[in-house]
């Protein structure tokens, strides 16, 4: 014990450690589904070069095809000239009717792929922290 306690002593080890999770939270016999993804609207032969209220239709209509029991998460992340000011953003709709948005900045040197991505992890982030703080507020299959 007392070589554990001047090992501690040398080499000032933090007493705030997070605790190593040695099993999964999740069982073995769970089988993991993953998320359906939409990348596209219904109307296949609209793309940037469409009009922009007709635009906003389509994508208003293929928002309304989604299932109302599903978690809707909008995220975005923008640039300006491709490179520089970056930022993200994240709208989500949860089961309950309440909705979150969040926003910040990535920085002076952040591209549109790293600011896309920032989004995507903070939906992830946001869906984690509302699971923890209300575990109904999310449907889980």
């Amino acid at each position: 014990m007392h070589h554990i306690t001047t090992l501690q002593e040398r080499c000032h080890l933090s007493n705030d450690r997070k605790p190593i999770c040695r099993v999964p939270k999740i069982p073995p016999n769970k089988e993991m589904k993953s998320p359906e993804v939409i990348t596209h609207l219904k109307k296949q032969d609209t793309n940037k070069k469409t009009d922009p209220a007709l635009l906003k239709l389509e994508a208003e209509i293929t928002i309304l095809t989604y299932p109302p029991d599903w978690i809707h998460i909008y995220t975005d992340g923008s640039e300006f000239k491709a490179t520089i000011n970056a930022g993200y953003g994240v709208y989500a709709c949860f089961l309950d009717g309440t909705s979150k948005e969040i926003y910040g900045a990535c920085g002076e040197t952040c591209s549109n792929y790293e600011a896309e991505t920032i989004g995507i992890q903070s939906a992830l982030e946001l869906l984690n922290t509302t699971l923890k703080k209300n575990p109904t507020a999310i449907k889980m299959q």
